[in-house]
């Protein structure tokens, strides 16, 4: 699920987009909402579903008529979506433009145009892209049933084929060929020549739409304004924005220690489920990575109980004292520039290898990875815990020895230590939450975890599968460059090569990523870890046997002549 950082890079790239339009329109853009219902999820008699939700207690529906001429030029499949959904006041008539704004709060994403402001939760993978018109338009020609292998259903819940233009040369199908890559969009904004859109191959997104009986302006989207505290995030609330309301937030986390503490809330979920579910509403932006690695950089182990962290004062302490710094490296200016930019290329489709690269080497710790580098204070604080002695128990007195600690001045081969990561698993569960830890000492005693038994792959070797950070959606992944034995080489055929393609962009125009581009640790390959050797002696360097500097054909020359 998007969590904080993938929700961040949303909001900047909005932002972007409207900002590129407002500079060539001198001011405030007006954008248009449109609702694609033909992409939406169906639910069963079992377990219904609906992708969208309404609040209209405060719209006055005399200010968007029908209209049928309108109506008569909506896709068929559109129109019976939107009957099922209940939402056909959103289709069958054009939506008054209106100034767009965008506003982020945890793991939420609110934009407002117009009269309609929709509130985005991302569920499992949806992403939002900012394209030209002319791609948006030639993604709705191409609309084709989806992959469902149920074909009735597919014929309902359709999809959006690429064009051959946004297909990277080296993932296109042979000539004959099915293309099977495609996006499902579920709405968009029309804002000047660009679209903002939302997409989901999961289909589980969820749209909240709270209408007004005016434009929505930007003093609705502030901090702490009415609509702030009180629509645009209550239908999917996740507390208080680490970053924007840092004492609102501190307030909810101390506010859960005390009721854990007193027994109103529970304490028996271990601390990782207890902070990726977040019921307490303290851990805003965070989900199942987040947890993982930030109780790494806390070193609080995961399987504890929230309560036996809430009574420590020293890992509760620690919880305040770091989780405002961490979740603020998703504003900064380092995280943005690394992992937030655009794409060099007009294809807003092209999977950014740096990207992802930047995203799971620096800011991704513990999480689905087999092993971690840590410093020697990060190393010598999990030894002084006596988190990396098997025979210890956690909870238990620990005697501290020294000696198996690192000095700073000793060797470490760069400055730093590989630690082995250790997955676990709930127990009895059809979908078990995982924990990832290298903590090798004894946790107490539960029935609800255990160590995981499944072969799994560190997220650096999942392929083509989508995994963590801005760069890793499907819309994307389709077009990650295969690399190996499996990519046929492109012969170049006669006359020059293609002139670089204009983006309009700073930089260099992108350039085809290739396997050593990605730099991918040869031990994640190999199965084992390359232990440093230590250096030779510096062999001395042999004498000249001549006193001239540099010998030449011409100096050799002269000396025949002379």
């Amino acid at each position: 699920m998007p969590e904080d950082p993938e929700v961040r890079s949303f909001h900047l790239r909005s932002t972007r987009g409207i900002q590129r339009v407002a500079k060539k329109q001198g001011g405030q853009p007006t954008a248009r909402l449109i609702i694609l219902p033909r992409s939406w999820a169906e639910g069963t008699w079992e377990k219904p579903y609906s992708t969208i939700s309404e609040d209209r207690s405060r719209f006055n529906e005399a200010l968007e008529p029908p209209d049928p001429e309108y109506a008569a030029t909506c896709n068929a499949h559109d129109l019976r979506s939107a009957k099922l959904n209940g939402c056909l006041h959103l289709l069958d008539r054009p939506l008054q433009p209106g100034p767009i704004y965008v506003a982020k709060r945890g793991k939420c994403l609110v934009i407002a145009a117009g009269y309609h402001a929709v509130s985005i939760n991302f569920g499992l993978e949806a992403s939002l892209w900012v394209v030209s018109r002319s791609i948006f338009d030639d993604l709705l020609e191409n609309d084709a049933p989806g992959p469902n292998p149920d074909k009735a259903k597919a014929q309902r819940l359709r999809t959006f084929l690429f064009p051959e233009y946004l297909i990277e040369p080296s993932r296109r199908a042979p000539v004959g060929s099915r293309n099977t890559q495609s996006i499902n969009i579920f709405c968009a904004w029309l804002v000047g020549d660009s679209v903002i859109i939302i997409s989901d191959f999961s289909r589980l997104v969820r749209l909240h739409f709270t209408s007004l009986d005016r434009f929505w302006t930007q003093d609705d989207l502030n901090i702490g304004s009415y609509h702030w505290r009180n629509t645009i995030f209550s239908a999917f609330p996740d507390g208080p924005d680490m970053v924007l309301e840092p004492i609102p937030a501190r307030e909810a986390l101390l506010d859960w220690r005390r009721r854990v503490l007193d027994g109103t809330a529970s304490g028996t979920d271990a601390i990782v489920k207890a902070i990726t579910t977040n019921k307490s509403m303290a851990f805003g932006g965070f989900g199942r990575h987040l947890a993982n690695d930030f109780l790494h950089v806390v070193k609080i182990p995961p399987l504890l109980s929230a309560r036996t962290v809430c009574q420590s004062d020293r890992m509760f302490d620690s919880i305040m004292d770091h989780i405002f710094v961490y979740m603020a490296q998703w504003s900064s200016d380092r995280f943005i520039k690394q992992c937030c930019t655009d794409v060099n290329s007009l294809n807003p489709f092209t999977f950014n290898a740096s990207q992802e690269r930047n995203y799971h080497s620096g800011y991704v710790y513990v999480h689905a990875k087999d092993m971690v580098r840590v410093t020697v204070d990060e190393y010598n604080g999990f030894v002084e815990l006596g988190y990396l002695d098997p025979d210890h128990t956690i909870g238990a007195f620990y005697t501290f020895i020294s000696s198996f600690t690192l000095s700073q001045c000793e060797p470490l081969g760069g400055g730093y230590k590989f630690l082995k990561v250790h997955q676990y698993e709930e127990v009895g569960k059809k979908r078990p939450l995982r924990a990832f830890s290298v903590i090798l000492a004894k946790f107490p005693k539960t029935d609800m975890w255990r160590p995981s038994t499944e072969n799994w792959t560190d997220i650096r070797m999942r392929g083509l599968a989508t995994t963590l950070g801005p760069a890793s959606f499907r819309e994307a992944m389709q077009n990650r460059p295969l690399f190996g034995p499996a990519v046929p080489k492109l012969v170049r055929g006669p006359g020059r090569p293609a002139k670089p393609e204009r983006t309009g962009k700073g930089g260099r125009p992108r350039t085809s990523t290739c396997e050593a581009q990605l730099q991918i640790p040869k031990y994640l390959t190999t199965g084992r870890k390359r232990k440093r050797s230590p250096s030779p002696e510096p062999e001395p360097e042999p004498e000249p046997a001549t006193l001239s500097p540099r010998k030449t054909r011409s100096s050799s020359r002269r000396k025949t002549q002379i």
